[in-house]
């Protein structure tokens, strides 16, 4: 078993969950196999003939292969394991100690907290400090506003999106009607049943109402529980409705009880319609057992997908970019593979894109490479169009995919960075705008901070913008600074897009660098032409190599109005 790709696995952080849940088997070995399902997708070796009971059959391989896999398990319990705040933040600390390069943090709270009471930003402030790139997943609480993990500006929080591969299940009606839909139940299919729609909220009441039927079923969180009652009440077969925030995306039902599929709601809307139109309805599921790739739009951003702005920091933007993570095939415990969806399989995405990057630019911050990725994410789809949002199926916004999708062939070669350090956090702390204490920003850095003297060093030299105006602010400036990592003798022209409600200007509009490594300073004026506004705005500030190069550094653009 040994291939030298695992060099560590350490598991003596458990502290936490037994002081309030109890004892559990304190072993390294996965018993869940989310840990094995996000390690494989960041740094797995090449594997043949990789599949899911036959569905997405391939080469699976994860995106660094030839990096290395230390392992900190800090999650314990069974199938929902409980990953105890303390237990996360020692184990990030000894990753740290024993000098990891990337950290991948596939997990996070539901509530978020101020930077000094969240034990993974305490820990991830200790990483950056020693160079260590954090990514970490953005929450799966979407599509609510508002619903961030992780949303330290100095971890790279990773939102989810779909892939160009579907698993396809066809219901037809006793109309003619067929629509589409997704499973990965793989057997035959059922012909022409009675169809009946239920809540399926009380399956051990009637268990005759069911016997032999199609039965349609209201989203529940666990459709694959849903089924097996189903199949006890003598069910022939299972169409599972998503729920409305989810939108238009399917994720497949993975059961192996009866023939059933997923579909979206607004087509069980139409099925629900269908129903109450005949005596007799009836219904034939196809589960066909097919991987179809390349015919779906793609990427879409997952409903699922927390999304910003931060409660507590909207000033800077959140999550900070998209990557794959619906329907994502991956290795599982104890052999063999698994599909799975959340903002935990994009991660990984990004962190082992990280760790090609810093390969290939050893010398670069984990804000260099959080900035390579960020300003080289794409925000067009497979057909050429905006990225859009399952839920709305409009054009996506920042506050849902950030920066965009991420490029890893691009994230190599950005051309520009915005860099930051460890002081500019501090400075950005001590920034007016959160009135944190020097006692609570010594909490994340350890040591009693050095405040600069006047507000200068509040705004960080992020790759995005998140402007907050209060009603009646008509003008804000924001200061950045970015460093040139391409060839020399390179001059970059800036383009502007804005709303009518804020106009948005760059001085100076060019910048010039005579060799790799220099930097040029910009100012980025933000004029409301508007007392104020409950909705916000969006845009895009794009610096375009017109010599020495071929480079676009694009940074997306937020407006936020607060009541004085």
């Amino acid at each position: 078993m040994c291939n030298r790709k695992l060099i560590g696995a350490r598991f003596n952080f458990s502290v936490g969950y037994k002081s309030h849940v109890g004892e559990d088997f304190i072993s390294a070995r996965d018993n869940n196999g989310h840990g094995t399902h996000t390690a494989s997708t960041a740094v797995g070796s090449s594997v043949k003939g990789a599949s899911f009971n036959g569905f997405g059959n391939g080469t699976a391989m994860g995106m660094a292969p030839a990096a290395r896999l230390a392992v900190y398990k800090a999650c314990w319990g069974g199938p929902e394991p409980n990953c105890d705040d303390s237990d996360v933040a020692a184990a990030m600390e000894k990753a740290i100690l024993d000098g990891v390069d990337i950290l991948s943090l596939s997990v996070g709270s539901e509530i978020e907290n101020p930077f000094y009471m969240d034990h993974d930003a305490l820990a991830g402030f200790g990483a950056i400090e020693k160079g260590v790139f954090v990514s970490a997943s953005a929450g799966n609480e979407g599509p609510s506003p508002a619903s961030l993990s992780n949303s330290a500006p100095w971890m790279t929080a990773v939102g989810a999106s779909s892939m160009d591969r579907e698993f396809l299940s066809l219901v037809k009606l006793g109309n003619g009607e067929a629509f589409k839909g997704s499973s990965l139940y793989r057997g035959p299919g059922i012909q022409n049943l009675p169809l009946v729609y239920d809540y399926c909220s009380n399956l051990g009441v009637d268990p005759h109402l069911f016997k032999g039927k199609v039965v349609m079923c209201n989203y529940h969180a666990n459709s694959t529980e849903t089924a097996r009652l189903l199949k006890d009440a003598g069910a022939a077969g299972m169409i599972f409705v998503n729920h409305e925030l989810l939108g238009a995306m399917d994720e497949p039902v993975d059961q192996p009880y009866l023939p059933a599929t997923t579909v979206s709601f607004s087509t069980g809307e139409k099925i629900k319609t269908y129903v109450n139109s005949t005596a007799v309805p009836t219904a034939t599921i196809n589960p066909t057992g097919l991987t179809v790739v390349g015919k779906a739009i793609a990427p879409i951003v997952g409903s699922f997908s927390s999304r910003g702005p931060s409660a507590f920091y909207p000033d800077v933007l959140k999550p900070d970019l998209v990557a794959p993570g619906v329907n994502i095939l991956a290795a599982w415990k104890e052999g063999g593979f698994q599909i799975d969806s959340g903002t935990s399989m994009a991660c990984p995405h990004v962190s082992g894109i990280a760790a090609i990057i810093r390969a290939s630019h050893p010398t670069w911050s984990p804000a260099a490479i959080r900035s390579a990725l960020m300003t080289t994410a794409s925000t067009l789809d497979n057909r050429k169009q905006p990225i859009r949002d399952a839920p709305t199926l409009r054009a996506a916004d920042p506050f849902a995919m950030g920066a965009g999708h991420v490029n890893p062939r691009a994230a190599l070669e950005p051309g520009l960075v915005y860099d930051l350090g460890s002081q500019d956090y501090i400075n950005y702390l001590c920034g007016g705008f959160y009135n944190y204490t020097k006692k609570q920003i010594a909490l994340l850095s350890h040591k009693w901070p050095a405040c600069p003297k006047s507000e200068s060093g509040a705004d960080l030299n992020y790759p995005s913008f998140s402007v907050i105006l209060k009603y009646g602010e008509r003008v804000q400036v924001k200061r950045r600074t970015v460093t040139n990592v391409g060839g020399d003798n390179a001059v970059y022209k800036v383009r502007v897009k804005s709303s009518p409600n804020v106009k948005v200007s760059v001085e100076p509009e060019t910048l010039v660098f005579k060799k790799r490594s220099d930097q040029a300073s910009f100012n980025v004026t933000f004029e409301s032409q508007v007392e104020g506004s409950e909705e916000f705005e969006v845009g895009e500030i794009m610096w375009k190599c017109i010599q020495g190069g071929i480079h676009i550094v694009r940074s997306p653009i937020t407006v936020l109005w607060i009541p004085v």
